[in-house]
């Protein structure tokens, strides 16, 4: 399977789904209820994978309220802008990775495996994982 539609499908977006988190007609209120709930759940200082951050919007809120945070995306294009806006935004120390190539892979009922090309993650039941408030591995068998 190939991601390339993906890819090129976000890829299109640029600036432009960075600015859509803070739009009043758009993605205002997604980003204001989710950071709400980030906040409500995450444990402070956690260690948050954030898959399909794309710019880095989410990333860099994580980062600003302590946590250390690897970011990965499909498109090298937005992965570009998330660089440049983690750098303006001065939270790199929290951003430990930048990361192109990502990979889940189910390799048993309830637990997934994510390479991220420089280590492989190990995740059950109730893990908290990527950018998002809810468990999103509840069962998988």
């Amino acid at each position: 399977m190939t991601h390339e539609p993906v890819r090129t499908y976000y890829a299109s977006f640029g600036e432009r789904e960075w600015t859509r988190l803070e739009n009043q007609n758009d993605g205002f209120v997604e980003f204001a209820i989710t950071c709400q709930m980030l906040s409500k759940y995450l444990k402070p200082n956690s260690r948050i994978l954030d898959i399909g951050g794309g710019p880095g919007r989410y990333s860099i809120w994580l980062a600003k309220q302590g946590h250390r945070v690897v970011l990965s995306d499909l498109s090298p294009n937005l992965l570009s802008i998330a660089q440049t806006k983690i750098d303006e935004a001065g939270v790199r120390i929290n951003v430990e990775e930048i990361l192109y190539r990502l990979l889940l892979v189910q390799i048993s009922p309830g637990k997934i495996m994510v390479d991220i090309s420089w280590c492989i993650i190990l995740l059950t039941p109730g893990t908290y994982f990527g950018g998002v408030t809810s468990k999103l591995i509840p069962s998988l068998g």
